[in-house]
C-alpha cells in the first residue's frame, strides 16, 4: 500500500496534459487566439490608414488565411512527439 502512494504523481488543479489534444480543442484554440489578433490588426490598419474599411477587410482576409494555417500548424505540433510526457 506504501508504493502505491509514492509513485502516485500529484496533480496540480490547473495541469495540462500534453499528450492529448483533441480536434475541437484545436478548432476554439484557433478562433480565440483569430478573434484576438484580428482586434489588434483591425487596431493598428485603422490607426496607419484612418480608414474602417480597409481595416475590417485587411482583418477579413487575414483571419480566414491564418486560421487554416494556425490549425493545420497545430494539428502537425500534435503529431510530433518531441516535448510530450505520457500520463
Amino acid at each position: 500500500m506504501e508504493k502505491k502512494i509514492l509513485k502516485r504523481k500529484r496533480k496540480l488543479p490547473f495541469h495540462h496534459d500534453p499528450s492529448v489534444e483533441t480536434v475541437s480543442r484545436s478548432v476554439y484554440k484557433t478562433i480565440t487566439y483569430r478573434v484576438i489578433i484580428s482586434i489588434m490588426h483591425f487596431g493598428v490598419i485603422y490607426y496607419i490608414t484612418g480608414r474602417t474599411r480597409i481595416a475590417l477587410g485587411f482583418v477579413v482576409l487575414s483571419s480566414v488565411y491564418s486560421m487554416i494555417t494556425f490549425y493545420l500548424h497545430d494539428r502537425v505540433w500534435d503529431k510530433v512527439k518531441w516535448g510530450k510526457v505520457d500520463p
